[in-house]
């Protein structure tokens, strides 16, 4: 069999498996006629697709909860017109290019809803972020990353502030949203299945999301601008505490004894959170 064949046999049988108005189409139309001498297990296609189908939507289901209990009826639609357009989503990105790896199959959720999805974004303005939220939540579940470092001198004092410097969590990532996720995060989790659809005004908010480096667990923290911006300077792992307590003192107006006293307990706090998982001598 010729490699032009083959791939023509391979991309009949991905939409075979992936478009359910495919067979139907193709038959009325005698395409499949085009592969008399091969042994196209048509059947068997079938059997696949249905059990492709189901799993997308149970692991769509479990990477986008709360957006699959929002969407309601037009869920599967939704994901079958998402998974139908993702072969074009993922086109020149080799890394997110293997549309049947199913726990990574929401990558481009996000983008396709934007894009897509008018009337879904029209009717629920704060879908986009949950969606982005969900995603982003699961794919640092799946983070293959470890925390390497080779010492972890305490911080015990704000004396140490300009010879240690903070080990940012890689397992980590910040979001900022048009709507607060938090709440709306609580407000599905408790709506009854015959209620109405819910509405938010928008509200700016900044969260960072950490996966604790034992557990796995993501936490989900509600920060300001401030923190966010320490957070984000650190994790180049170049700047000491000292500068990032220089850096809160161009945003703020403690007297410095004051801020040194409030940066430490902030610096503790994100070690406590997860978010600091170690430090390094400069």
């Amino acid at each position: 069999m010729s490699d032009s064949k083959l791939t023509e046999i391979e991309e009949l049988l991905v939409r075979l498996w992936t478009d359910p108005t495919f067979f139907a189409d193709a038959a009325a139309t005698g395409l499949l006629s085009d592969f008399p001498d091969e042994k196209l297990d048509l059947r068997g296609a079938s059997v696949y697709a249905a059990v492709l189908k189901a799993n997308r939507l149970e692991t769509m289901k479990a990477i986008c909860p709360r957006t699959c209990k929002i969407a309601g009826e037009q869920w599967e639609r939704l994901v079958l017109s998402y998974c139908k357009k993702m072969p074009e989503l993922s086109l020149n990105r080799p890394s997110n290019c293997n549309h049947f790896l199913l726990n990574n199959m929401a990558a481009h959720f996000h983008q396709y809803f934007l894009s897509e999805e008018s009337t879904l974004a029209s009717n629920h303005p704060y879908m986009a972020d949950l969606i982005h939220f969900e995603v982003t939540e699961a794919a640092l579940c799946e983070l293959d990353v470890e925390i390497h470092f080779d010492k972890q001198p305490e911080l015990k004092d704000a004396r140490q502030f300009s010879s240690l410097a903070p080990v940012i969590n890689p397992c980590s990532k910040m979001l900022r949203y048009q709507f607060d996720i938090p709440d709306i995060l609580s407000a599905i989790d408790s709506l009854a299945d015959n209620k109405g659809p819910l509405a938010f005004i928008g509200k700016d908010v900044v969260l960072l999301a950490v996966r604790n480096p034992s557990s796995h667990k993501i936490r989900v923290i509600e920060i300001n601008e401030l923190t966010a911006l320490i957070v984000e300077t650190a994790a180049g792992g170049t700047r000491s505490y000292q500068d990032l307590v220089a850096l809160a003192a161009d945003h703020c107006l403690l007297p410095s004894e004051a801020l040194a006293n409030h940066c430490f307990e902030l610096f503790t706090e994100l070690k406590e959170q997860f978010v600091i998982v170690g430090n390094h001598t400069i």
